[in-house]
């Protein structure tokens, strides 16, 4: 009997040690790029242990993503962004709030050009669009964010269009070092151009896009033209969720 309590104690002791180290882990600040398949969803954990999420993905692949990455017990998101109202982009929202509280929704229709939100050791930035310019399309009516950090900066495209994405960055000077790149549109052929890229230059580049769509995302164009310009390419069907440690 004695025995028996030891070997329980044991296995107590043991999955409180990983659960305690894995907590540790969970707290650390960093982008999550999470695998919801065709679609958007990143997870960022800021240095302050603030949480914050940009997309949601088409489905409940948001959602799982966020119960593997954030602390445990921790149920509350501080702000939710959604750069645009596509399904795979706020498809996975209803059941991100069914399982989490989101204490705030911003989108494309609250948010413009110059909007700040900021954290003790954190700011991200609204690059675009400008409430007086609409165009006619969702996609090129979505956010473009600059996050800064610390040690990192990291710029998220959504899905607008490189016809409108590259003078909205030119315009506004330029850019700190661009650590990681959330490419736009999946890699679609009209997201990114070979001058935005040498405009911005970043580290890395990360594609979220499903493993056999029928877009055909991310376009070879756009691969071929990451690689000749020296930039390390993660995609998110391959990788599965992609972390990076602000």
């Amino acid at each position: 009997m004695v025995r028996r309590y030891v070997i329980i104690i044991a296995i107590g002791c043991s999955l409180f040690c990983v659960t305690l180290v894995t907590n540790v882990s969970r707290n650390k600040p960093r982008i999550v790029f999470c695998n919801v398949g065709q679609g958007d969803g990143i997870y960022i954990r800021t240095p302050s242990g603030s949480d914050m999420i940009i997309d949601t993905g088409p489905n409940q692949r948001m959602a799982d993503c966020l119960a593997r990455h954030m602390p445990f017990f921790d149920t509350d998101i501080e702000v939710g962004i959604i750069t645009h109202h596509d399904h795979d982009h706020d498809g996975g929202l209803p059941v991100v709030q069914q399982r989490y509280h989101l204490k705030k929704i911003l989108d494309n229709t609250s948010l413009t050009t110059g909007d700040r939100m900021v954290t003790k050791d954190l700011t991200v930035t609204v690059l675009y669009p400008d409430r007086l310019v609409k165009t006619n399309t969702s996609n090129n009516n979505g956010v473009i964010l600059l996050l800064q950090s610390k040690q990192t900066n990291a710029l998220f495209l959504a899905d607008v269009d490189v016809s409108f994405s590259e003078p909205a960055l030119t315009a506004h000077g330029p850019l700190p070092t661009i650590h990681i790149l959330k490419v736009s549109h999946h890699g679609s052929q009209y997201g990114t151009s070979t001058s935005l890229l040498q405009y911005l230059m970043p580290t890395r580049a990360v594609i979220s896009a499903g493993s056999t769509n029928r877009y055909g995302h991310p376009h070879p164009d756009i691969l071929k033209k990451l690689t000749q310009l020296g930039i390390t390419v993660i995609e998110i069907s391959k990788t599965g969720d992609y972390e990076y440690i602000l």
